[in-house]
């Protein structure tokens, strides 16, 4: 687990092949597993806080991605309900 969160910004998030691209550099690093990784994680779940809109369409992308790869995987949405609208074209 990264010791500060990945931030993806600007134009990346409007544009799938760049979040394909960010997020097959993320699978590269070591997951562990959430046994190992649980208090780290409740942190940063209560430390969210709604702050502008929400990237929620280029998140779940990426997370899609990287979860396709490891077998097993879970996606969780942690979201305040505010999205911003996107389009994303899957070919």
């Amino acid at each position: 687990m990264r010791d500060e969160p990945l931030v993806i910004r600007g134009d990346k998030l409007n544009n799938a092949n760049d979040l394909l691209h960010e997020a097959e550099r993320e699978s590269n690093n070591e997951l562990k597993p959430v046994a190992q990784t649980k208090t780290k994680l409740m942190e940063r779940v209560y430390d969210l806080e709604e702050g502008g809109q929400t990237a929620l369409g280029p998140a779940v992308v990426f997370a899609l991605n990287i979860a396709s790869k490891r077998q097993g995987s879970k996606i969780v949405i942690c979201t305040d309900g505010k999205t911003i609208e996107i389009e994303i074209l899957f070919y």
